[in-house]
């Protein structure tokens, strides 16, 4: 399972945050964090060719989103408030997208408050996201067979982890500087049964939200704060487990 991760700075003379996507699988979040933003704001993310439009949830908003994105995407995002200029960073859209865009007319409450040009769809619900991530699929493991054994002879491995874990083989994926994820293999009599995903952490921080609800936390050394989040796909179905 890939993960992509992509952060851009947002700034102008005032204000100062961020935007991050993080793509997990088949599952993409978006993330907007500005000490000076409010509610009041609203969003222009750009992913590749799509462009999302969102309001703001005040100085943190978490969204999940339907895009694919890939390692070569161009993203960028633009805020601002009352049809004027907040903050932009990386191929931003244009002030007047997200001003034509808010100002269309809101034809009633079931339209979603997010949106991607030109093919808006709406965000399916964290229930929705859970029920698609554990649908069932059979000989999950020889369907991504070949990926995943490429990871194996590509990336270097993570011996903690395979201690951690009995039976588990793991390596370390790095996608965006330092930053890295990990894919391992559990086994039983030799049969690989489950694959697993994570990311390093902390206990007290959430893992991004994507993968929040279906991640546990696994410490690196009992009593530590430091460790994985990880979660686990049926070998035999590809379901979360």
């Amino acid at each position: 399972m890939a993960l992509i991760k992509k952060t851009i700075v947002l700034s102008d003379a005032k204000n100062i945050g961020y935007a991050t996507v993080v793509r997990v699988g088949s599952e993409t979040g978006v993330k907007v964090v500005g000490s000076g933003f409010t509610d009041r704001m609203q969003a222009a993310f750009r992913i590749g060719k799509n462009t999302f439009f969102f309001p703001l949830s005040g100085t943190v908003t978490e969204k999940n989103i339907t895009a694919e994105v890939s390692s070569e995407d161009e993203v960028g995002c633009l805020i601002a408030t009352n049809g004027q200029f907040v903050a932009k960073g990386g191929a931003a859209p244009s002030l007047s997208e997200l001003n034509s865009y808010f100002a269309a007319p809101q034809p009633s409450a079931n339209k979603p408050t997010e949106t991607a040009a030109p093919s808006p769809e709406t965000e399916p619900e964290d229930k929705e996201l859970l029920e698609r991530l554990t649908k069932e699929r059979e000989n999950y493991y020889y369907s991504v067979k070949d990926k995943v054994d490429e990871l194996f002879v590509v990336h270097p491995t993570e011996p903690l982890l395979s201690t951690l874990i009995p039976d588990s083989e793991w390596v370390r994926v790095r996608y965006e500087g330092e930053d890295y994820y990990v894919v391992g293999r559990l086994y039983e009599d030799k049969k690989v049964t489950f694959l697993g995903y994570g990311v390093p952490g902390i206990k007290t921080v959430r893992p991004p939200k994507v993968a929040d609800g279906i991640a546990t936390f696994l410490a690196d050394a009992e009593g530590s704060e430091k460790g994985y989040w990880l979660f686990f796909q049926n070998a035999d179905n590809g379901k979360i487990e």
